[in-house]
């Protein structure tokens, strides 16, 4: 009798070392299809979220950050620089993955006015649909037009920030928008901030 009662509680230890072991093997699994690269933590010299930006990048073997490329023209100015990824160890190119581009505009125009420049581009990025981000804003499959208010710039004064992503990156698209959202909006704050159009 003894026996028998011994027996459920190895089994149960044996049970839960299989379970062990396999949460394990899952893990150290998952371990081997992260990034082989850094992601950046700033796109056109702005703080962004390593994990935000990299929620949109593909597992790919390499990262390039381009440059940012910045105007000034009176009161207007901008920048504009991308992320592109190399799809594998031999490949000679790097593909484009994430275009960040703001651009503060002044003058009494409207977001709607503003916006109607942007629709052509929001359009190109497939299904846009209003976003409650800024004052305007789309939201579409791959990629983020905004509009916000720059008050500490002056009156009428407005931030414009596309964000294009050009890779199927999470693969789900609904996921993918969210995404991209939380992206735009880490990086609008980020901008406007940064900027002084907060004050």
């Amino acid at each position: 009798m003894p026996q028998a009662s011994a027996r459920p509680g190895v089994l149960r230890r044996k049970l839960l070392r299989t379970a062990l072991c396999a949460a394990l093997l899952a893990a150290i699994a998952g371990c081997g299809h992260g990034r082989e690269y850094t992601v950046p933590d700033s796109l056109c010299g702005t703080r962004t979220d390593p994990d935000l930006l990299g929620a949109l990048l593909p597992r790919e073997t390499g990262v390039h950050v381009s440059h940012p490329v910045s105007r000034e023209e009176g009161r207007e100015k901008g920048s504009v620089c991308s992320v592109s990824v190399k799809e594998d160890e031999d490949a000679s190119s790097y593909s484009p993955a994430v275009r960040v581009q703001w651009d503060i505009v002044p003058g009494d125009r409207s977001a709607e006015d503003l916006m109607k420049v942007k629709d052509g581009r929001a359009r190109a990025y497939g299904n846009p649909r209003e976003s409650g981000l800024g004052d305007l804003s789309l939201l579409a499959d791959h990629g983020l037009v905004v509009v916000a208010s720059c008050p500490g710039e002056g009156n009428g004064v407005s931030l414009v920030l596309d964000v294009e992503v050009s890779t199927d990156t999470p693969e789900d698209v609904d996921e993918r928008r969210t995404t991209i959202e939380r992206f735009g909006r880490q990086q609008l704050k980020s901008i406007l901030r940064e900027q002084g159009c907060t004050g």
